[in-house]
């Protein structure tokens, strides 16, 4: 919902720029090495500077809920 509304207030290159970056931002699974775009996984990380940081979620490869690293590639 928030992707849909930021696509439409922003400009195209704006829009393009969010992105980008949100697929350069993963959530990696710290037992499986499982790991996926924050963008593929519907969100948005922008602007962002992080170490170390996690989040939890659900790993489909363990099948369990975790703490997940957010790491950049």
């Amino acid at each position: 919902m928030l992707r849909r509304i930021l696509q439409i207030i922003l400009s195209k290159k704006q829009f393009k720029k969010i992105k980008k970056e949100s697929k350069e931002w993963f959530l990696k699974c710290p037992d499986c090495d499982y790991f996926k775009s924050i963008w593929d996984r519907g969100g948005i990380r922008f602007g962002a500077n992080s170490k170390k940081k996690k989040e939890f979620g659900h790993c489909p490869k363990c099948k369990k809920r975790k703490l997940l690293d957010v790491i950049k590639k």
